[in-house]
């Protein structure tokens, strides 16, 4: 994906000056969170709810959680939504990996099979793997 092609809310973000919070796992991240994304990304429990408005950046948070641990061997992780539509869609979760990974991609860190839609990445030992 272009950064012309790239959702507004998306292309402003990486271009913030905004510090990384230390002792996130941010994994090929393009954008460093915002306050309200990175206390979402520290929580330790199970389950969280993270509600807000459109364009909030709660999808953002939701990949940048997905792939705090990608780099663990035969970590797996799966994003839902209602429909697959909805992760196809422009600025769906589909297009924001592809975005968000696409220099991981390049470098021959990780591959996406559209067939299965599942990103699978290269770690010391059994692959991980992220899927819609």
């Amino acid at each position: 994906m272009t950064s012309s092609s790239t959702p507004r809310s998306w292309r402003n973000r990486s271009r913030s000056r905004r510090r990384e919070p230390t002792g996130l796992r941010l994994r090929y991240n393009k954008v460093p969170p915002t306050p309200k994304q990175a206390a979402f990304l520290a929580l330790t429990c199970k389950e969280a709810l993270y509600g807000g408005t459109v364009a909030g950046g709660k999808s953002v948070a939701l990949m940048q959680a997905a792939m705090q641990f990608i780099d663990v061997p035969n970590y797996h992780a799966i994003l839902f939504r209602r429909t697959l539509k909805q992760h196809k869609a422009a600025d769906g979760l589909i297009a924001l990996s592809k975005w968000m990974l696409a220099d991981a991609k390049a470098a021959g860190l990780c591959d996406y099979n559209a067939n299965d839609y599942t990103w699978t990445f290269r770690t010391n030992g059994e692959p991980s793997t992220l899927q819609f």
